[in-house]
């Protein structure tokens, strides 16, 4: 038998020191890295692990150990950030499992004083039970854990068009969808900050197509003749961007909760906290 381990980094401070969970058939064990006074330490990350009785089956733990993860983050708006650590083949008995206390971790990334939450349990998991809404979950949840705001715009882009490879779809999906969103804010708000720093002084009425021609273009290709190129630093442009960003987050959002039942937590089959002592059981 093998244990699987993963760093598992988010602004996240969990009360206790371990979680047993089971999520879709396997076992999770959550520890929180802490300080030698017993308090979390904010500098490196947590870890989770399962086991392992092949190594055949390893794929499919780290998907699924990921997965876990990232519906977590979803279902409380958290950053999230994994690290396949590492795997060791050194046990023979289930109890070795059950008692193993090392952990794989790394320096923290995830900003604690962003969407910083406190006591966070594992109560909310959104509901993950295709294939596409997990690719979804992958490509937004990347998105809303990165600091670079480029990468951000192209994620969240790409989460609102999958599974179509037709950048149309976005285009009408944001145009169909921005009266939905901006209910959460105020009427007109990103239209009225979005036309005020325009590519190219591009007219914005239409303003998915504006943003699949000036701003996920100019993102993906660096130099375009004819039309204003991207400019790294620009505090302008920055801004712009910015409401572009929160835009286009807040349209990816709105599809999986709405359209893909990403607001709806995930059952006790599929997701479940469990007592160690009496649950997790581990067969040799």
């Amino acid at each position: 038998m093998a244990v699987l381990c993963m760093s598992v980094d988010s602004n996240a401070i969990m009360n206790d020191n371990e979680y047993y969970l089971w999520y879709k058939g396997i076992y999770i064990k959550y520890m929180r890295k802490n300080k030698p006074d017993g308090t979390q330490n904010f500098h490196y990350t947590d870890s989770i692990f399962t086991f392992s009785k092949s190594s055949v089956e390893e794929k499919e733990l780290w998907n699924k150990m990921a997965e876990c993860m990232r519906a977590w983050a979803y279902a409380n708006d958290m950053d999230i950030n994994l690290v396949p650590g590492i795997i060791i083949h050194c046990f023979t008995t289930p109890e070795q499992i059950l008692t193993f206390k090392n952990m794989y971790s790394e320096p923290r990334r995830c900003a604690l004083g962003r969407g910083f939450i406190r006591g966070a349990e594992f109560l909310k998991i959104a509901n993950i039970d295709t294939e596409e809404k997990a690719t979804l979950l992958r490509l937004y949840t990347e998105a809303n854990s990165n600091f670079n705001i480029y990468f951000q715009i192209l994620f969240f882009w790409h989460t609102i068009v999958y599974p179509s490879g037709n950048d149309d779809k976005a285009v009408n999906y944001i145009n169909s969808h921005i009266d939905d969103v901006e209910k959460f804010v105020e009427k007109g708000f990103y239209r009225k900050n979005i036309f005020r720093g325009a590519f190219d002084n591009e007219d914005t009425s239409d303003l998915g197509l504006y943003i699949k021609r000036k701003i996920r273009h100019a993102i993906a290709h660096i130099v375009r003749h004819g039309h204003q190129n991207l400019i790294i630093d620009d505090i302008e442009q920055l801004h712009h961007l910015n409401y572009i960003r929160l835009l286009l987050k807040d349209i990816a959002r709105y599809k999986l909760d709405n359209d893909y039942g990403f607001k709806i937590n995930a059952p006790k089959s599929v997701c479940r906290i469990i007592n160690p002592d009496t649950e997790f059981c581990i067969e040799s």
